[in-house]
């Protein structure tokens, strides 16, 4: 019976063994299969996180963009703001060609002439006839009849690209009999406001 008991028990211990070593291998295999989903896991939400990120820059960078886009239009219609202020108005455009008409005029500057009256201009003098542009610029640069004149009160209205000024010139000293009502007509066009119309009178000075 010994000898029986005895026997039986190394064949008892080896299926143990075998099933301490099967359950050993087991659990390693779930260790093991635990391990690479967990690293399957950490490497698709390292992924995630990327992805997240590279979202987020790529956010970053478009508010980016549009913050300096926009700046930049708030810098444009500033910049243009502010040269509008400097530019002159036009009323005070049209007041300063009336001058530089009489400045040319009085030095016989005909280059200044051709280029502030327009091709088709067209005016009436003190007498009633029609003057064109060649009436009105002096010959051989000699100085004009306005020479020695002084520019009075202005008035200017502005009509879109047209302009109608009227305003009185002073004659010089030596021609102080009357003064002179002037109308004018500009036009605004590729080479600046132009002189398109005018109508002259005198008017007695008061004594």
């Amino acid at each position: 019976m010994l000898d029986s008991t005895v026997v039986l028990l190394p064949g008892k211990w080896e299926g143990e063994g075998l099933k301490v070593r099967r359950a050993v291998t087991h659990l390693s295999t779930k260790r093991c299969l635990r391990r690479q989903v967990f690293a399957r896991k950490s490497r698709e939400h390292s992924l995630h996180l990327r992805c997240l990120s590279a979202v987020d820059r790529g956010a970053d960078m478009i508010s980016v963009r549009r913050a300096v886009f926009l700046a930049l239009v708030c810098l444009g219609i500033a910049l243009c703001g502010f040269a509008q202020s400097l530019s002159p108005k036009p009323e005070e455009q049209v007041a300063q060609l009336e001058r530089d008409w009489l400045a040319a005029d009085a030095k016989g500057d005909v280059a200044t002439l051709q280029r502030i009256i327009a091709p088709d201009f067209i005016g009436g003098s003190f007498d009633g006839q029609v003057l064109n542009k060649e009436d009105i610029i002096p010959q051989d640069s000699a100085p004009g009849g306005f020479a020695g004149s002084s520019v009075g009160e202005t008035s200017v209205r502005v009509f879109g690209d047209t302009a109608v000024l009227v305003g009185s010139i002073t004659p010089a000293e030596a021609k102080r009999a009357d003064m002179v009502h002037v109308t004018l007509v500009c036009q605004k066009r590729e080479a600046g406001w132009q002189m398109i119309a005018a109508q002259l009178s005198r008017v007695p000075l008061e004594k």
